[in-house]
């Protein structure tokens, strides 16, 4: 006898809305892949790292460049692009149009505090993953309490 409850709206043993537990648990079914997609997306990838790997030092100049135009010449563009999309996401929010309900109107999944729990938690785990392969670059380029860098120390 099945002891689960019954869920509206759900299909019946899903424990996420909108997903199957075949899909969360592995299944026999074959996935569809969007072979273009993949492809479009594996050839750009391809296009940027295989100059890096075999031209290194022409792809440091050629990055560099990229990165002195975008930040000396569009960096100002940027900055008031982004201010824009703010005040345009601000004005929408106040608006009569804030009150469009994205998604079901039941009730939510999770709290408000849940959420903002899992928000803090993604940010402490980008900075983890960041400084986990960064942060010995830093001490060993510039280290603190006068140690001479790239040093043995």
């Amino acid at each position: 006898m099945n002891t689960e409850p019954k869920l509206e709206g759900r299909p019946r043993g899903s424990r996420f809305r909108g997903v199957r537990d075949d899909f969360l648990l592995g299944s026999e079914k074959e996935v569809e892949v969007d072979w273009f997609i993949f492809g479009v997306g594996f050839s750009l990838l391809l296009l940027v790292i295989l100059p890096i790997i075999f031209f290194p030092d022409a792809s440091r100049s050629a990055i560099n460049q990229v990165f002195e135009f975008l930040t000396e010449t569009l960096g100002i563009v940027y900055i008031i692009a982004a201010n824009a999309v703010l005040v345009l996401l601000l004005w929408i929010a106040m608006s009569r149009r804030g009150k469009v309900v994205l998604g079901s109107v039941d009730k939510p999944a999770y709290s408000g505090f849940s959420w903002a729990a899992m928000l803090f938690c993604a940010g402490i785990g980008a900075s983890l993953i960041y400084w986990g392969a960064a942060e010995w670059v830093f001490y060993y380029v510039a280290p603190p309490f006068g140690v001479e860098p790239k040093s043995s120390e």
